[in-house]
């Protein structure tokens, strides 16, 4: 189901302010903000609008930009677009508050007041699209430990025994308080996703199709574990195979075996080309199970979990970010990869990765690759609470290289640990540009298979942590030659 939009057009002129903080109010309004909410919301559009009006055009032009809301399941986001004068965010003054009002300049402050009063603030240079200001307020729902009664909230039984018959299905909508439990049970307030301890939004993400949710059940249906498939918008035809939790007295009965079946159906019946599910390399125990149900290796995500991530009875608090083996399923066998484009000096180990995975891609003439042309489409997706960053190309561009190096400025600005990037190995330009960024810094950690728009080779950026790869416990022959191989293409791995 797509999300609900609404576009205003509006004429630069600030006469006509008015309309949009209107318009954004009532959007808000309808949303289910409340009238505190609403004003921050009005607030921090005030000061997209107004940076638009009095920045983006030459002074007397006449031009027009759009305001877009986008009610997501679980936020509110409002774009603010135009086509006007190239801006760099990365001039944008940093506000530093104090207590001493005569050093007060007041400059930066603009951004820092849309900060503080919505979520997540982005500003995104689209090319010859223009650019594009967005505010994400997250909806007003209460976490789990808000909405339990006292009872509910007792320490759970240590008893491990299970008896009768279980049961493992799609969640019903009702059922989403007690997942968000299980999560509680299992994980504390340490786990990743945080839209998993807001009941309303594990049913609202289940309701749009972003998420789908399986569950076992026991005789008197109480949620004793739990799996979804999530969908991302830089990976169409795919889905990830996440968010397990099993409550502690019921861990090691395999529960997690029983949903994967009714999670690969519900897979089938949309037509993903596959799944992926990231395992953990605290442990090699999700490892060996995931390779069980006939997973492969794909990639590693190295550094991609928080230090605090803590699962309770298995392991405690990381002392280094965590580190995960991406593997993957294919549920489509008549797709066809096509010819791809690896870079050079890793060819062995992507064809490797295919072979092993049962598949055996032409690999393309680069040849015949031509000059870059046009401006760069690119995305940067910032999480401020895991400090990791997602960087996924729509098209390589002649600036290209000067995009990559802005993507870094604000990685660093932002102080983001980790990059992620995705980069379309049927893009005969994908090895140019992925030599260009192994120079800045990026290493090459595997490939993602069947992205409707192409089969991914993955890399990562580290802005100021070292990846400990001795720390990384791993089950599988595949996985350790792929973990040394790169290790020994990482500057820092060989000590």
């Amino acid at each position: 189901m797509k999300n609900p939009e609404f576009t205003l057009n509006l004429p630069n002129d600030i006469q006509y302010l008015t309309v949009a903080l209107g318009y954004v109010r009532k959007i808000a309004e309808l949303a289910g903000f409340s009238t505190r909410e609403q004003q921050e919301l009005e607030i921090a559009t005030e000061e997209a609008v107004t940076n638009v009006i009095r920045h983006a055009f030459a002074p007397g032009e006449v031009s027009t930009y759009t305001v877009r809301c986008e009610l997501t399941p679980v936020s509110m986001v409002v774009a603010v677009h135009d086509q006007g004068i190239p801006f760099d965010s990365r001039l944008m003054p940093e506000f530093s508050p104090t207590n001493n009002l005569e050093e007060i300049t007041g400059a930066g402050l603009g951004g820092f007041l849309m900060k503080s009063l919505v979520d997540q603030v982005e500003y995104n240079n689209l090319g010859a699209a223009g650019k594009e200001t967005r505010l994400i307020k997250f909806l007003p729902f209460k976490p789990v430990a808000e909405t339990s009664d006292s009872d509910q909230q007792k320490p759970q039984s240590t008893e491990t025994t299970i008896t009768g018959k279980l049961e493992a299905r799609l969640m019903k909508p009702e059922e989403a308080v007690e997942v968000a439990r299980c999560f509680f049970d299992a994980y504390g307030y340490s786990y990743v996703y945080e839209d998993i301890y807001y009941p309303e939004r594990i049913a609202a993400l289940n309701r749009s199709g972003e998420m789908i949710s399986a569950v076992v059940v026991d005789e008197s249906g109480s949620v004793l574990s739990h799996g979804a498939l999530l969908f991302f918008k830089h990976l169409p035809g795919i889905a990830e195979l996440a968010m397990g939790a099993t409550r502690p007295q019921y861990q090691g009965h395999s529960l997690a075996n029983k949903l994967n079946p009714v999670l690969a159906a519900a897979g089938l019946a949309l037509k993903l080309n596959g799944c992926y599910s990231n395992t953990v390399c605290t442990h090699p125990y999700s490892q060996r199970l995931i390779r069980r149900a006939g997973f492969k290796e794909a990639c590693f995500l190295l550094a991609h979990s928080l230090e605090t991530t803590v699962i309770k009875g298995i392991t405690d608090k990381l002392p280094d970010r965590g580190s995960v083996v991406v593997y993957y399923l294919p549920l489509r066998q008549d797709r066809e990869i096509g010819n791809i484009y690896p870079p050079a000096r890793h060819r062995e180990m992507v064809l490797g990765l295919y072979r092993n995975m049962g598949a055996n891609p032409e690999i393309g003439d680069c040849v015949t690759a031509c000059n870059l042309n046009g401006e760069s489409e690119i995305e940067l997706s910032i999480n401020k609470r895991r400090q990791t960053a997602v960087l996924s190309f729509q098209h390589y561009g002649s600036d290209i290289n000067q995009r990559i190096r802005d993507v870094l400025y604000r990685v660093k600005k932002e102080k983001v640990q980790v990059v992620e990037a995705y980069l379309n190995l049927t893009d005969i330009h994908t090895p140019e540009v992925a030599e260009h960024m192994e120079e800045r810094g990026f290493i090459f950690t595997g490939i993602l298979p069947g992205v409707e728009s192409g089969d991914m080779l993955v890399m990562q950026y580290f802005n100021g942590i070292v990846v400990d790869y001795d720390m990384i416990k791993l089950d599988g022959e595949k996985a350790r030659e792929l973990l040394e191989y790169i290790r020994r293409n990482d500057p820092m791995g060989v000590r």
